[in-house]
């Protein structure tokens, strides 16, 4: 009964450490986009996800997202709420992070919660897709969940399958941070001297649960479709059809697409967007060259034998492939910053060797422990530094994004309030009642606002991105929740070639509204 009590005891201490670290890193790196309304790109279109958003959540396989919404929050994008309850996902998941690996002290549990919660995925989301953001760090904790209750036993694959249906869920990409994590606890059961066949069973019990997963959301989403009545979405870059796709590739493209899968991930990690960008790349490559020395001090002191040593190095090779899967699957369409989450896990592989080269020195008597334990402390708080630098560098661009996208915002509210005195003064216009072309986006915003234009490369970042591309959507959902102004926002592609439309002038000139067969156009730009 003591033993259960202190174990409940360390559990509680653990977990309260996990949520305290995790809300401090991600009030510092977040909280102004949690206070900010600064709607654009995706998040304005999918404002209100009774609308609109739900159903795109179903056409793209994430059928548990608007069940989510309506257990946790409203279908409205709620940023603070929507903050806290990310925030929240991510401290149970960094807490079951911590279990799996057996990483009980303090200064380890705050390093891991500050990558876990200040990285460049967390950021992008929060910035542009911020309406998704508790629903994808809920997939991020059922990932993790899943392996944790592989780790637990022989039929522990059973439950985390259920735990891998419920990530695909809500948004695929996390499957690669069970593939990642099943793939590091195989490594630490090898460097622990760990029978061959005892770890390729355990593997082959993980590869189960990620395949018997995707076989029950396969089988649930069949179901959801045909309730809801819904087609899935087909021929774009993160279309679920899109992996049977490589039947139709050569091999050349596919050894291409496996060969672009392994750089990307190596360019993504060592060019870090910071605002020390030099500092940061070393930092990154020095932490990657630590990671592969302590790999193999590991071996040598653990003397580990010939066949778990093969199995680690063919591990170690795949990590980045795992990491990066998804852009393997989406053929090398688009695997952009939401996608990549289980990137940030390589943080783990130092932490994770440095905490080992402690033990083994510890297990030492005599001289050689005195001499080589202070050693290994100091590289491990080397390793723990270089990622609190890393995790700090997170920390200021995601600032950084956050005031991007709000003062886009503001430049966008002021100049489509004066459009909006253009389009009352026009003659015959009634708003609400007449319809109206948005052309173009306005020339007076600009595309890349001086000090901001390294971050420029996030999805959603690219330009002054408030409307997206300048689509009737986009705009409608500006005019109803941004300006709530009455107007009728439809497509009109055919009138962005009308000689009459070409020859308008763009806004701010006089005649850069005019009724055109009973439709106002309001030309901005060039469309």
């Amino acid at each position: 009964m003591n033993l259960l009590s202190d174990t409940i005891d360390k559990n509680k201490k653990t977990l309260l450490i996990c949520l305290i670290s995790v809300f401090l890193w991600g009030l510092a790196a977040h909280n102004y986009g949690f206070v900010h309304s600064s709607f654009s790109h995706d998040s304005l279109y999918e404002f209100n996800g009774d609308g609109l958003s739900n159903y795109i959540r179903l056409i793209n396989g994430r059928f548990l997202s608007p069940v989510c919404r309506k257990l946790f929050r409203t279908d409205l994008t709620l940023p603070w709420l929507i903050g806290v309850l990310g925030l929240l996902w991510i401290a149970l998941s960094v807490f079951f992070t911590a279990k799996l690996f057996r990483l009980e002290h303090p200064v380890l549990l705050v390093v891991l919660s500050g990558f876990f919660a200040a990285n460049l995925t967390v950021s992008s989301t929060i910035a542009t897709f911020i309406h998704d953001f508790d629903c994808d760090m809920l997939a991020l904790l059922f990932s993790v969940l899943a392996v944790f209750c592989w780790q637990k036993g022989k039929w522990g694959f059973l439950p985390g399958a259920v735990f891998v249906m419920c990530s695909l869920a809500l948004y695929q990409s996390y499957i690669c941070v069970s593939i990642t994590l099943v793939m590091l606890v195989c490594m630490m059961a090898l460097l622990d001297s760990e029978g061959l066949g005892t770890v390729l069973i355990r593997g082959l019990r993980g590869c189960a649960m990620l395949l018997l997963g995707g076989g029950l959301y396969y089988v649930a989403l069949k179901i959801v479709t045909q309730v809801m009545q819904v087609s899935l979405m087909t021929d774009a870059y993160n279309s679920l059809d899109r992996p049977l796709q490589i039947v139709n590739m050569s091999w050349f493209d596919i050894k291409y697409t496996l060969k672009e899968t392994y750089t990307i991930f190596f360019e993504r990690l060592t060019q870090v967007l910071s605002p020390f960008p030099v500092v940061t790349r070393r930092v990154t490559k020095m932490l990657l060259r630590l990671s592969v020395v302590l790999l193999a001090a590991d071996i040598l002191l653990g003397r580990v034998r010939l066949g778990q040593t093969l199995l680690l190095l063919v591990l170690t090779a795949l990590l980045p492939l795992g990491m990066n899967l998804m852009h393997l699957m989406t053929l090398g369409g688009t695997s952009h910053e939401l996608m990549i989450y289980a990137y940030w896990l390589t943080y783990l592989v130092p932490l994770l060797l440095g905490h080992r080269l402690i033990r083994h020195f510890e297990t030492w008597e005599g001289k050689w422990k005195a001499r080589t334990l202070p050693v290994s402390r100091w590289i491990q708080a080397a390793s723990i530094v270089m990622v609190l630098v890393l995790v700090c560098g997170n920390v200021q661009t995601a600032n950084v994004l956050y005031l991007k996208k709000d003062m886009e915002q503001d430049a966008y509210l002021s100049v489509m309030t004066r459009v909006v005195y253009r389009m009352e003064e026009t003659e015959g216009y009634v708003p609400g009642e007449t319809p109206v072309v948005m052309v173009g986006l306005p020339q007076q915003i600009n595309e890349v606002i001086p000090g901001f234009e390294a971050y420029r490369k996030p999805n959603g970042m690219w330009m002054s991105d408030v409307l997206n591309f300048g689509d009737a959507g986009h705009w409608s959902a500006y005019f109803k929740y941004i300006l709530q102004n009455p107007s009728t926002i439809v497509a009109g592609d055919q009138l962005y070639t009308d000689p009459r439309v070409e020859a308008m002038p763009c806004y701010p000139a006089q005649g850069c509204t005019a009724l055109i067969d009973g439709t106002l156009v309001v030309k901005l730009g060039t469309p």
